[in-house]
């Protein structure tokens, strides 16, 4: 079993660094941070940048593996992010996890002037969404990658080299509600993480949770204040 935390994208550097390699002192396999423009009740307070927040955790640590807790194409395009995240994956040296969700519907949602988006458009965005940072992470092998979909279109980019992890950064793709039995290998999330040899993870509600699952929980928010009572002591 592995344990992870997350951590907000709140603090100045001077202090946020102390917060990452304090995580990996402690023990936890991975960290995470939220990759939103702005969280809800928190959106009167400072806010950092995800990318740049998770490649200085990189240089302030060696061993825990980093993530993205949840990338969503509400502001993002597979193009420019696949990018990103290949450059940080490098520079973490093959340590990033690749969270990504549909997209919410608060601030990221409209903070650009999109229009709003049924349940179903936000579903069949982010199939097409991770589809093509699927192929894009994976790198060229044949030259530039393209795509044409419905919601994304990618004209000959160029991803040269060699991916730091193989065959691909790991997707942990967010989903939320009851898991449905009727899932199929051709269904998200199970379809990328049955395609992909790394570890793959996804999320579900935690309605039907049974006690000692939310015991489990609990005891493991107990854990997360404790951190946070020691780094910021």
């Amino acid at each position: 079993m592995r344990f992870g935390i997350t951590i907000l994208p709140q603090q100045p550097w001077a202090l946020a660094k102390r917060l990452w390699a304090s995580a990996e002192e402690l023990g936890f396999d991975h960290a995470w941070t939220y990759d939103h423009l702005s969280w809800r009740t928190l959106a009167d307070e400072p806010w950092g940048a995800t990318v740049p927040t998770l490649t200085a955790a990189s240089t302030v640590t060696s061993r825990i593996r980093l993530g993205t807790f949840v990338s969503s194409p509400n502001f993002r395009h597979p193009v420019t992010f696949a990018k990103d995240v290949a450059t940080v994956d490098d520079i973490a040296g093959g340590r990033f996890l690749l969270g990504i969700g549909s997209g919410g519907t608060g601030f990221d949602a409209f903070v650009l002037g999109q229009p709003e988006l049924t349940a179903r458009q936000r579903h069949e965005r982010f199939a097409e969404f991770v589809e093509q940072l699927d192929g894009l992470l994976h790198f060229e092998h044949d030259g530039p990658i393209s795509f044409t979909g419905d919601w994304f279109t990618t004209h000959e980019a160029r991803m040269v080299g060699v991916p730091a992890q193989l065959p691909r950064v790991p997707f942990v793709i967010a989903a939320n509600g009851p898991f449905r039995p009727g899932l199929t290998k051709n269904s998200l999330p199970i379809r990328f993480c049955a395609e992909c040899s790394m570890e793959c993870m996804s999320f579900f509600s935690l309605g039907a949770c049974c006690r000692e699952t939310f015991d489990f929980l609990f005891f493991l928010f107990e854990v997360c204040i404790a951190f946070c009572a020691f780094t910021t002591a």
